[in-house]
């Protein structure tokens, strides 16, 4: 600690003139700004603008059963082809699909498959349906 001491003496020593010549300096410069009410202005980071990114699903049948309800809110043909997409299990996750069985002659033609719906039965072409599943519920069909 003392030869750190003595270092430090002889450095101070040996470079007087010049510490005092940058302490001279720094004095004439505050004197300076002072004098001639020299401000520097303090910087506060400014919000320009915000921006929002949003993303729309445009395919129904590529998003989940749950997703599929709510991204086809108000279009009843594009949720109908997103509940065709979907399984049997998945057509009984969906609250706004129905597995639904064909009834009388069309039974034949059409295939059971899940379809756009809720508790009273498909949305589309709801008398070639008899019953049907409605969140993994049996229901009755209109005879």
């Amino acid at each position: 600690m003392a030869n750190l001491l003595d270092t430090s003496a002889g450095f101070i020593a040996s470079h007087a003139a010049d510490i005092i010549l940058v302490v001279l300096l720094l004095f004439l410069l505050m004197v300076y700004i002072i004098t001639n009410n020299i401000t520097f202005p303090k910087s506060h980071p400014q919000l320009k603008e915000i921006v929002i990114m949003e993303t729309f699903a445009t395919d129904p049948p590529s998003v989940g059963a749950g997703a599929l309800c709510s991204s086809t809110i108000g279009n009843s043909s594009l949720r109908n082809e997103g509940c065709k997409a979907l399984s049997e299990s998945q057509c009984g996750l969906a609250h706004c699909c129905v597995w639904a069985k064909p009834k009388g002659a069309k039974a034949a033609k059409l295939k059971t498959e899940c379809l756009a719906g809720n508790k009273f039965g498909p949305t589309y072409n709801k008398h070639f349906y008899g019953d049907f599943y409605w969140k993994g519920k049996k229901h009755l069909g209109e005879n």
